[in-house]
């Protein structure tokens, strides 16, 4: 008669006096491919204008400086359809500081610890 033993490679999640309990954390990364100039993809992200029109449903405002403010405020349509749903939204859905900016490369806005503000069915 033979038998085999499979040892798991997970950590325990059952703490035990033996064997500490740890958490795993997955990471996914995303890589986006846009045809455009970087200086497009900037105005597109930092500015109001573009921001609307990207469907982003916010007015993206940066003071782009490393502990520069970042507020988004939504756009009329969004705050009409979210009010049309019995929800009342601040005028201010998202504010931070900016942790790092380089125009037009590389900007880096507050993480979000907060579940995003959805838009309304309609926008």
């Amino acid at each position: 008669m033979t038998t085999s033993t499979q040892r798991s490679t997970q950590p325990s999640t059952q703490p035990s006096p033996q064997t500490p309990t740890q958490t795993l954390t997955t990471t996914q990364v995303y890589r986006v491919y846009i045809k455009a100039t970087p200086q497009a993809i900037w105005d597109a992200i930092t500015r109001p204008e573009w921001t609307a029109r990207y469907g982003y449903t916010g007015l993206a405002e940066y003071d782009l400086r490393p502990g520069g403010a970042y507020r988004v405020r939504a756009t009329e349509q969004f705050a009409a359809a979210s009010r049309a749903q019995g929800h009342e939204i601040p005028d201010v859905i998202i504010e931070g500081e900016v942790l790092e900016a380089d125009p037009p490369n590389r900007l880096r806005p507050p993480p979000q610890d907060h579940p995003p503000v959805s838009p309304p069915s309609g926008c």
